[in-house]
């Protein structure tokens, strides 16, 4: 049975993988059927039809269902959070939602490439330790009353026009600044103070709290 690795950041380079796809195009063009696919840092629908034909599970930095839809990070981190969990699960036609198969604590501190190496780690463990143990199982073999639960609506994905800055640094608390521009570093838009004569971008940022 063949192993996939599906992902277009750093974060799914897998060493043991033997199989890599980057983009929706690649995975297509394989066509597989019978084979287990892990989506790690996946942003595109998966078909119906490869969810059908093939034992699939997908990677998603939050405590699902909590911060279900898109930048999970930066609404995780926005929102004050210092640790989550990378959740790993059986999709659906539904937006991060089906049966969890494996939860690895996440921790949010620092910059998000730095929570990138972090969720790489989390996702090795899993590719050699955890995915040997989960069965196959299609689409099909996971229809149950669990999936009728409500689920929150996802979030939607933060907009480049979000990464501007509104400095009114008497209104703030510095940890949420501090926040809001450490979860806009690479590789989302950077977050930005606008001028009369241009944009100062903002690329390292360093929180020091009053003694």
């Amino acid at each position: 049975m063949d192993r996939i690795v599906a992902g277009y950041r750093d974060w799914a380079d897998m060493p043991s993988a033997k199989i890599r796809v980057r983009t929706p195009g690649e995975l297509l063009q394989l066509n597989p059927v019978g084979a287990e696919i892990l989506f790690l840092g996946w942003s595109w629908m998966i078909p119906l039809d490869m969810l059908v034909d093939n034992s699939c599970i997908v990677a998603h930095p939050s405590k699902l269902p909590e911060y279900r839809g898109g930048t999970p990070l930066q609404h995780q981190i926005n929102d004050g959070l210092t640790e989550t969990e990378l959740t790993f699960f059986r999709p659906t036609m539904q937006t991060d939602h089906g049966p969890v198969v494996a939860r690895l604590p996440l921790d949010l501190s620092g910059t998000i490439p730095e929570i990138y190496s972090r969720m790489w780690i989390c996702s090795l463990r899993f590719h050699r330790e955890i995915w040997d143990k989960v069965p196959y199982m299609g689409l099909d073999a996971y229809k149950n009353d669990e999936l009728e639960h409500p689920q929150p609506p996802p979030r939607k994905r933060i907009k480049p026009s979000e990464s501007r800055l509104n400095w009114a640094p008497d209104h703030w608390f510095g940890v949420h600044a501090y926040n809001k521009i450490r979860g806009l570093t690479g590789p989302y838009p950077r977050a930005y103070i606008r001028f009369l004569d241009g944009r100062l971008y903002l690329e390292e940022v360093r929180w020091e709290p009053n003694e």
